[in-house]
């Protein structure tokens, strides 16, 4: 549609674009088109990649324990993490940071398998976490501080041990005390549930 110049100076003014001005718009618009589904073809790629990894590794450790160990381990996982939460009973007697038997034998199993498949993942980063209830006055730990953060770190010290080499495959050690309970109620089935150990594996895409 051409607009006439009421001064009659016989100018026109187009309104409308070129050919070549809407062949350039819709040549940006299909290449921001083009450019978002490889973005979003591409976080879908890592994210498959990586839930695979988490889904094998699951299914090697779950082949290794028996069906009452499995009803104290719970796995989940968020994208790159994968959690291991194991209860507290399975790893510790009440009060004391050093593993017991049972916990030994379900320890070695999962560790073997890291350390067979440490390609997978890149950090590892263990996790105690008590109850609300405070520590004994008098016994071996100051705190619920002192008792989470010993807890998680005799874990790493037995995968250490073991042969999972810090340096060569990166692994913490972090003490939450009562802070980050998965129930908040105060019955003790609820306090059973928050006094546990978590395992969290930072998997890779590559």
């Amino acid at each position: 549609m051409a607009y006439t110049n009421p001064q009659g100076d016989g100018a026109d003014i187009n309104f409308w674009p070129s050919f070549t001005d809407l062949t350039l718009m819709i040549i940006l618009v299909l290449v921001v088109f083009f450019f978002a589904q490889v973005i979003a073809n591409t976080d879908a790629f890592v994210l498959k990649r990586i839930e695979t990894k988490q889904d094998n590794v699951r299914e090697l450790i779950v082949a290794q324990l028996d069906d009452e160990t499995l009803q104290d381990i719970a796995f989940s996982k968020d994208f790159k993490a994968q959690r291991i939460t194991f209860s507290n009973r399975i790893l510790f007697a009440s009060g004391r940071a050093d593993i017991q038997p049972r916990g030994i034998a379900v320890l070695d199993a999962i560790g073997q398998i890291l350390l067979e498949h440490h390609e997978l993942y890149d950090n590892i980063q263990i996790e105690g976490h008590t109850d609300s209830v405070r520590v004994s006055p008098g016994g071996p730990f100051r705190s619920n501080w002192d008792l989470s953060s010993s807890r998680a770190t005799a874990v790493v010290e037995f995968f250490d041990n073991m042969g999972m080499d810090p340096a060569r495959i990166p692994i913490s050690a972090a003490g939450f005390s009562k802070y980050r309970p998965v129930d908040p109620d105060t019955s003790e089935a609820a306090l059973a549930r928050n006094r546990r150990i978590e395992m969290i594996i930072f998997y890779n895409a590559d």
